[in-house]
């Protein structure tokens, strides 16, 4: 089977989005009232997608609040971008471990 790369924010908006209907990143910018400079700079791959640019863009595009988010964070993950500085982070056992809350139900 062929795989495909995931698709960027940047290339989703670009090719999906404005292109199909001749916009210009300016126009979506005044549309949903943010600084053009906010959309042209997520279309050229210089800024990420943020909550807040999510949901206007979500809202204007008639998509589920979280979707361009979700998209942006499949690329990153699949593109194996997470920080570094994350990488070395050891998770504590007893964080995750939810056992006792099982024994504390059984002796009810």
């Amino acid at each position: 089977m062929t795989s495909i790369a995931p698709v960027s924010p940047r290339e989703m908006l670009q090719e999906e989005f404005l292109k199909p209907l001749g916009w210009t990143p300016y126009r979506l910018a005044k549309d949903i009232d943010v600084p053009a400079t906010r959309v042209y700079d997520i279309v050229s791959g210089k800024r990420a997608v943020t909550a807040e640019t999510d949901f206007l863009l979500c809202r204007y595009f008639g998509l589920s609040d979280g979707w361009w988010l979700a998209v942006q964070e499949y690329g990153n993950q699949s593109n194996g971008m997470v920080a570094p500085s994350l990488n070395g982070i050891d998770v504590p056992k007893w964080r995750w471990n939810f056992d006792h809350l099982n024994e504390r139900e059984r002796s009810r």
